[in-house]
């Protein structure tokens, strides 16, 4: 089944995250749950970067799931590639091209 997931990001000032794929797994007991394979052909390349760096800092930051941004981490684009993620408000390097000039979204 093709579903297209449309994600509101780690705070409500970011713009969503879209990403298209298929449905690979349906578990009904004992946690409910679906599991999804993305699309990469349909989804945007732009999307996908912005997706991953989401899921990852969720993974990284477990306790801010589904809570506002504590202010430790900031949107931002990198001006070199235009990777777009978290970054730390103390400053960082942008993990695809290295960089450590960004732009605040």
């Amino acid at each position: 089944t093709k579903v297209d997931l449309e994600f509101t990001g780690l705070e409500q000032t970011l713009q969503p995250i879209r990403v298209i794929g298929r449905v690979a797994w349906i578990a009904s007991a004992p946690n409910p749950g679906a599991g999804m394979e993305i699309d990469r052909e349909h989804t945007d390349d732009g999307e996908l970067r912005r997706y991953r760096a989401m899921v990852l800092y969720l993974i990284r930051h477990p306790n801010e799931a589904g809570r506002k941004q504590t202010g430790s981490f900031k949107s931002a684009v990198c001006r070199g590639c235009n990777w777009s993620g978290m970054v730390s408000v103390r400053g960082g390097k942008c993990p695809k091209c290295g960089g450590e000039s960004f732009k605040k979204i």
